[in-house]
């Protein structure tokens, strides 16, 4: 953890913003596996004084308030219908390809959600960090010419050729 919270202070640097009292969004989907390394990187980040906000679906709060982070929701919309819900059960009953192509729609369906909802959300915030599965955040944050890092929760899946491990 130290070594990630110490990249991003560095990129920080690096990108020309200040590395104190930084007001950092961290985004990523809003599943377990990726909220709980999320909120662990947001509690570091908070204890060295910066002012750190994690950006999920709804469920995300309870993460969040556990880790003694600012939430900020988004999908409120589709979360309310119970779709997200319902795409969740039905994914978890899938199997093969019809579970690969299942997902991949889901998170398109996710990065949507985040070009509706990401821009308005990112105007109090200084720097971003979003997971690795939602490139479109980082396209966002760069639009709004904010500093931003890629967070990997996973095995590495950058899309970009040049980076391994597709090199």
């Amino acid at each position: 953890m130290q070594l990630v919270v110490l990249g991003l202070q560095v990129l920080l640097l690096l990108l020309g913003a200040s590395t104190s009292a930084l007001h950092i969004g961290l985004i990523c989907p809003g599943h377990a596996g990726h909220l709980n390394p999320t909120a662990t990187l947001g509690a570091e980040l908070a204890r060295r004084g910066h002012t750190v906000t994690l950006i999920s679906t709804p469920p995300g709060s309870t993460t969040a308030a556990k880790n003694g982070l600012n939430f900020q929701p988004i999908g409120i919309l589709e979360y309310k219908s119970g779709a997200l819900r319902v795409d969740l059960e039905q994914e978890g009953r899938l199997r093969g390809l019809f579970a690969f192509w299942h997902t991949l729609r889901l998170f398109q369906r996710e990065e949507k959600i985040l070009l509706r909802d990401l821009p308005g959300i990112l105007k109090t915030i200084d720097a971003v960090c979003a997971d690795q599965l939602l490139p479109a955040a980082m396209d966002i944050a760069e639009v709004h010419g904010m500093p931003a890092a890629v967070l990997c929760n996973a095995l590495p899946l950058n899309l970009d050729p040049a980076v391994p491990p597709f090199v």
